[in-house]
């Protein structure tokens, strides 16, 4: 991977995490001019959003950092391990909040005066949310960095989060009360699904689980060395979040000279290098054996 590319990812995450701050106090400040859970709960997601981008500016710059020797493979890992804090962070939060709205709702939910800057700052932030997402998009696809994908996500999903947060205080206004503990729900509905996707996706990565269809790295070796390449086994691919790691063993004819086995090898990584260019390749690492002709009994 260029460094380049991870950064321009840190200098638009710097931004975003600069812009995410803001809007968390912009929220908390709506929040106590209102008191709505639905909005303590629009401001745990903003806060969601700023411990994010906070995690994956801290990844970037660890896998800034060259390998060592207490971690040979780089630091990538590092990001996954720390979103897994933050999946269960969501849930636990959005469990509580959820038991606050409950309580509301069987205790009788209380009218809410909204001022009007409220609606007119919500408005706002819809459209900031917007530009957030498109900038991002932007950026992850001239440098493919997985991080920003994510970020990018979660902004695009806000403006709707947005939009449910105003119908809720219109309606709470207008005496349906019981419509800001619904809106908190549906908000905590959405911060527990991130929280379990989260988990989900990175666990591959934590377990280091098969990435890439090995069958399909086979027929590539096959179709382009199948003259000197007999059999390929064992192929084994995984990622740390940012790039990935590929091994594989080939056999060959025992009669070739070690410097022959090296060049094929060499050959095998630059195709598959160039097989998959939206995969940032750390490592593609060939194993050249002897093949053996199976015996007949």
């Amino acid at each position: 991977m260029d460094n380049s590319e991870l950064i321009t990812a840190h200098k638009v995450l710097m931004v975003m995490l600069t812009i995410t701050s803001i809007l968390l106090v912009i929220k908390l400040y709506i929040y106590i001019l209102t008191w709505s859970i639905a909005i303590f709960a629009y401001a745990m997601d903003t806060l969601y959003d700023f411990i994010t981008d906070a995690t994956a500016l801290w990844a970037t710059n660890k896998a800034l950092e060259p390998p060592d020797a207490d971690h040979p493979y780089g630091h990538g890992k590092f990001e996954a391990f720390a979103r897994v804090f933050i999946g269960f962070l969501l849930i636990f939060t959005a469990l509580e909040i959820s038991i606050e709205s409950i309580a509301r709702m069987v205790s009788g939910a209380r009218s809410l005066e909204i001022p009007s800057k409220v609606l007119n700052i919500l408005t706002g932030l819809i459209i900031v949310y917007i530009i957030m997402a498109m900038t991002e998009y932007i950026f992850y696809k001239r440098t493919k960095i997985k991080v920003l994908e994510a970020s990018m996500w979660h902004y695009f999903t806000d403006p709707f989060s947005t939009i449910i947060i105003m119908i809720s205080l219109m309606a709470s206004s207008q005496g349906m009360y019981i419509a800001d503990p619904l809106a908190a729900l549906l908000v905590c509905l959405i911060l527990g699904y991130s929280g379990v996707k989260i988990i989900f996706e990175t666990s591959p990565i934590l377990m280091d689980a098969q990435i890439m269809d090995p069958e399909e790295i086979r027929r590539i070796i096959r179709k382009n060395f199948g003259s000197v390449v007999k059999d390929c086994h064992k192929i084994k691919t995984r990622t740390d979040g940012f790039q990935y790691y590929l091994e594989c063993h080939i056999l060959v004819d025992p009669n070739i000279t070690v410097k022959e086995g090296h060049d094929i090898a060499d050959k095998i990584e630059k195709v598959i290098r160039r097989s998959f260019p939206d995969k940032q390749f750390r490592d593609v690492i060939i194993h050249v054996e002897p093949y053996e002709e199976p015996h007949q009994d």
